[in-house]
């Protein structure tokens, strides 16, 4: 803002204050407005994500290749999974793991991810975040430790490791 002429009163300052302001307004709108109208759609392809999975399952070679299992062992994770506090939302419990197992094995970015399956990626995010806790809460049913109170040899003998088991150890020795 410019410092006003000696020869203006108050209440043309204050005009001219708060015509530039307007201005500097419009402006800000007007460039606001012009930048949402050129969005463009992003994620515009015909094949859907739930297509896509649906394809998946009928050829046991595709679905290996992108997912890395066989469409029965999916299906099969799917149903464990929605034991495990997955359940179907906008979005169908396999879409949702099919875009986990597409990221892990194949070390995808969200984004690449998002665009295969045609979703944002904060859904994307959304579902690998639910899956993985999904799959962790499966693996503590299914992974138990052979001897739960042995330390295993490789462990017992290396003098980094050993000593945080060694405690462990003497605590399971007094209890039994």
């Amino acid at each position: 803002m410019s410092h006003p002429p000696n020869n203006l009163d108050d209440d043309e300052v204050f005009e001219n204050a708060l015509e530039e302001c307007l201005v500097a307004i419009a402006v800000r709108v007007g460039n606001y407005i012009s930048s949402r109208s050129l969005r463009q759609p992003v994620r515009t392809s015909a094949l859907s994500g739930a297509t896509y999975v649906q394809e998946l399952m009928h050829s046991r070679v595709r679905c290996y290749e992108n997912l890395r299992m066989e469409p029965n062992l999916f299906r099969r994770l799917c149903d464990e999974l929605k034991g495990f506090g997955l359940e179907d939302q906008r979005i169908s419990v396999e879409e949702g793991v099919a875009m986990f197992l597409y990221t892990i094995g194949h070390n995808e970015r969200v984004r690449v991810v998002a665009e295969r399956y045609q979703h944002s990626t904060e859904t994307v995010h959304h579902w690998f975040k639910s899956v993985l806790a999904a799959i962790i809460r499966l693996g503590t049913q299914i992974i138990k430790p052979r001897y739960p109170r042995t330390v295993q040899p490789e462990i017992q003998g290396h003098p980094t490791w050993y000593p945080y088991f060694k405690i462990e150890e003497n605590k399971h020795k007094n209890y039994n």
